[in-house]
Parts: structure tokens; C-alpha cells; sequence
């Protein structure tokens, strides 16, 4: 009975293992086999048994499910830059709208390139039919343009250089002046710059009495670049001439191309006639430069002067910083040589809006040195006397002054008066306001008459009225109204006077 139970115990066993293959074989769709036993032995007792399996096609337990898996779809769109210009070293927004226009929530991976170099990706999860913005942000390191990218959008972003604060990074080498009197001043100007330059300028002025600050700019040709040069030419040809001794500042202005300004410090310079070896003779009020002659001409002509001057009773004080030059030249073709645009009778000149004074006087013209440069030291006296935005005073006025200071009417012009008076060729006082004529006879006697009218009116009214005058003209009137207040006649009334006080009527 034992054997029996343990024979029985293992075709069990085996029975077991079949099945157990079989059910595998059907769970993974392959062939089954139906078990059978198969008697070991025919003699046996208990016969034993053999598990064998044959392969058959089994019938599918269930119909194949075809299953469709979908996916999100999406639209990028707006790809900007904020800002889209900005300086080196700062940072901007990049930002891009991703539309999911699917039915099923999704996922996209927006990858973010700069100059074909990917700056960062980033995943966003985006519900059907949703809208959301992916942002990233970018800082240059150097200027330029940059090309940004994200799916099949592009849009660009602008880098400048840093501006930086403060002038210009400049250093002078050359800073310079030549003068060629008396036609021409150059400047000169070199040096380097840490960035480029874009602009030179150059600013100049002189000592010239204005009311306003006369400042006179020039473009002069220049490179640009980080090498600083440039030069200008003053032509005196072209804008007028400048007396010696004159004071001319400058200053250069350089931009770069940060748009930063570096301004040189402001010179100064003499426009001086180094053509001769200038000694002086100084007093309180003026300074006398001659050359060639001795001391005593210099002393001599100084005390001329300032005795002929007691004539002129203005009481006008010459400020220390403009004090009067005087500039004696030994002729009048070397005076001629110094000063453009003369008449060619004209001995001296007085430049008023400067107190410089120029001249041509021989050793045997001292007499004649003496009144002519009181006469031009009167010029500057009445400037002084009538400077403002009004003073504009007649002709005749302004020259008889100047006439009456050289003394007592010269036999000369007593002869030029007469003649005129009676062959009734005077010149009207209305024409005398005016310039006077370039013929020289005429012009002579323009001088004879405007000294016969300023000597009638300071011998018969006195200098208090004189001065009441140019202080009208200062304060701003017409030639006619001002005579009207001061003497109550107006210019025709004046010249009635005065022909009678010649005997001209």
C-alpha cells in the first residue's frame, strides 16, 4: 500500500507539472499540449506512468485590440527680446508664447540659441488648447548684435559698449600756436584717446571789449580714431586784422565715441610782431613799445602825450586790465606792413575795443607823434566814456574829440576850412555822422570840420554839457534827439550855429 500511495503521489506530481506548462503555454499565446499517461509497464502492479506532450494550435481566448496613442501639438509664437538695445554687462527678458492646439495636455522643450550656441532648454507642461509664455534671460559680455533662435522663430539683440561716466580718457601731447604776423595764427593740436574719437573742435576768442562773450568755433580736418590730430589756420585775410599786442585764448573740445566731451584747458597767447626788438616806456595808464631809438624818444613822446591830454576833460578811469598799448613803428610804410586793409593816407589807428593803438612816427615827427597819439588815446577815452549796448556816436563827434585833443586847430586845416568856406563845398553835418570820405582831401576836410564843431561846442557850452551828451548816447538816442536835450537844437540846428560861429552865413 505504501508503494502504491508514493506512485500515486508522483503521477499526481507530474500531472500537476504538465498542466502548469500547458496553462503557461496558452497564457503566452504559443502551442498547448494535451497531457496523457502512458503506462510504463504492462507487469506492473501499479502500473507507472509517462507524462508526454504533443504541440496543438490552440483557439485565441480574445480578439487582438488595435489602441491608437496620441500626442499634443503646439504653436510658437512671439520670440522678442526686453530689452532689445541695452549696454554690455546688462541683462534683457527673452520670452516666447507656446499655444498647445491639440485636445490632450502635452509637454514642450523650448531650446533657446544665440549665435548657433543653445543657451538653455526648458520643459512646459501646457493644458489643451493653452497658452504659456517661456522666459529666459541674457546678459552680453561684448558688444555687438546677436542672433537669437527658439523653434523656427528668430529675432536679434543689440550690445553697446558701456558708456562711461565722466570726459574722455584723452592725453595732449602737442598743444600748440605759431603766429605770422600779421596774417596768420595756427593751432595744433595732438595727442591719443582710450576710445575712439568722433569730433574735434576747436574754440577761440580775444581780448576784444564786447558785451556779450564772443566765442568763435572751427571744424578743422582731423582723423577719426584713437590718435588725436588736427590743425587750423586763422587767416586775418578772411575775418579782419588784429592789432600786436593782442590777447587771443583757446581750448580744443574732443568727443569720443561714447559721446564723452574732454575740454583742454583754456591758453592764452600774444599776437605779437617779433619782427622787431620792442623796448618800453610805461606809465600809469599806457604803455609805450618803440624799437630802434633811444630812451629819451620814448620819455619824450610818453610826456607829450599826457600833457595834450589834460585837454580832454571826460573823467574816465582806464581799468588795470586794460590798460593802453601804444605800438610805434619807424615809419609809416612799416606801420602800413603791420595793420591790413588801410587807407592808404592813414598814418595810425586806434583799435578802441582792444586800447591798442598803432602808428608810424619818425624820429623828426615827434610834434606830430605827440598830438596824433593823443588823438587816438581820445578814441579809446570816448569808448570808455560811451561803452554800452546804445553807444553809437556820430562821426563828427567822435573824431572832433580826438581833433580837439591834438591842441589848437594846425595852420593846415585853417587854410582847408577857409578854402571850403568860400568856394560853399563844407560838408553837411548830416554827412559827417556817417564814415567819413576815402578821397584824402575830402577826408581832411571831414577832420577840419568835425574839430571846428566839437571846438564851437565845448568853448560855448563847456565840457559839463559834453559829457551829458555821450552820456545820452551811452544810455541809447538819436543824433537828433540828443542834441535837442543837452542844447536844445537838433542837427540842423547845430549846423546853423556853426556856420555862423566861421562865418559861413
Amino acid at each position: 500500500m505504501k508503494r502504491i500511495a508514493i506512485r500515486i503521489t508522483k503521477a499526481i506530481t507530474l500531472l500537476v507539472i504538465a498542466m502548469s506548462i500547458c496553462l503557461t503555454l496558452v497564457s503566452c499565446g504559443g502551442s498547448a499540449s494535451t497531457p496523457t499517461a502512458t503506462p510504463i509497464s504492462e507487469s506492473s502492479t501499479s502500473p507507472e506512468y509517462e507524462v508526454s506532450s504533443q504541440l496543438v494550435t490552440p483557439t485565441p481566448l480574445m480578439d487582438k485590440e488595435i489602441i491608437e496613442v496620441q500626442t499634443a501639438e503646439f504653436e510658437v509664437t512671439t520670440l522678442t527680446a526686453n530689452p532689445d538695445t541695452l549696454t554690455v554687462g546688462e541683462t534683457t527678458d527673452i520670452s516666447v508664447d507656446i499655444t498647445n492646439i491639440s485636445e490632450i495636455e502635452g509637454t514642450y522643450t523650448a531650446t533657446l540659441t544665440i549665435d548657433n550656441d543653445q543657451l538653455e532648454s526648458k520643459d512646459i507642461v501646457v493644458g489643451a488648447g493653452d497658452t504659456q509664455q517661456v522666459s529666459f534671460t541674457y546678459s552680453p559680455v561684448s558688444a555687438g548684435t546677436y542672433n537669437l533662435e527658439l523653434g523656427e522663430l528668430t529675432t536679434s539683440l543689440n550690445a553697446l559698449e558701456p558708456t562711461l561716466s565722466g570726459p574722455a580718457e584723452v592725453t595732449i601731447t602737442r598743444n600748440q600756436t605759431t603766429t605770422d604776423f600779421p596774417d596768420t595764427i595756427g593751432f595744433t593740436l595732438e595727442g591719443t584717446s582710450v576710445l575712439s574719437v568722433t569730433k574735434i573742435s576747436l574754440e577761440y576768442g580775444t581780448s576784444k571789449r564786447s558785451l556779450v562773450s564772443e566765442v568763435s568755433r572751427v571744424e578743422p580736418d582731423y582723423a577719426i580714431g584713437n590718435k588725436i590730430k588736427a590743425s587750423w589756420i586763422w587767416q586775418m585775410k578772411e575775418t579782419g586784422s588784429l592789432p600786436p599786442g593782442t590777447s587771443i585764448w583757446w581750448r580744443w573740445r574732443i568727443t569720443d565715441v561714447n559721446d564723452r566731451l574732454y575740454t583742454t584747458p583754456r591758453q592764452t597767447m600774444l599776437f605779437e610782431d617779433t619782427r622787431f626788438n620792442w623796448k618800453v616806456e610805461s606809465r600809469e595808464d599806457m604803455d609805450l613799445y618803440y624799437h630802434d631809438r633811444d630812451s629819451s624818444f620814448g620819455q619824450e613822446l610818453t610826456d607829450g602825450i599826457e600833457e595834450k591830454l589834460t585837454r580832454i576833460e571826460l573823467d574816465v578811469d582806464i581799468p588795470e586790465d586794460r590798460k593802453i598799448q601804444i605800438f610805434v613803428y619807424a615809419d609809416t610804410d612799416e606801420f602800413q606792413s603791420a595793420v591790413l586793409f588801410l587807407q592808404e593816407w592813414t598814418g595810425g589807428v586806434a583799435f578802441t575795443q582792444y586800447n591798442i593803438i598803432v602808428y608810424g612816427i619818425r624820429p623828426d615827427q615827434l610834434d606830430w607823434g605827440k598830438r596824433t597819439l593823443a588823438h587816438e588815446i581820445t578814441h579809446i577815452l570816448v569808448e570808455e566814456a560811451t561803452f554800452g549796448p546804445f553807444g553809437d556816436l556820430p562821426t563828427w563827434l567822435n573824431e572832433g574829440l580826438a581833433e580837439y585833443a591834438e591842441g589848437e586847430m594846425s595852420e593846415h586845416y585853417k587854410d582847408v576850412l577857409a578854402t571850403a568856406i568860400i568856394n560853399d563845398e563844407l560838408i553837411s553835418v548830416t554827412s559827417l555822422c556817417s564814415g567819413f570820405p576815402a578821397n584824402p582831401d575830402k577826408a581832411t576836410l571831414a577832420y577840419t570840420q568835425s574839430s571846428s564843431l566839437v571846438t564851437y561846442l565845448v568853448e560855448t557850452y563847456g565840457w559839463e554839457k559834453m559829457r551829458g551828451l555821450l552820456e545820452i548816447f551811452k544810455d541809447g538816442s538819436t543824433y537828433d534827439n540828443a542834441l535837442e536835450e543837452v542844447y536844445s537844437f537838433n542837427i540842423k540846428g547845430l549846423e546853423d550855429e556853426w556856420k555862423a560861429y566861421i562865418g559861413a552865413i
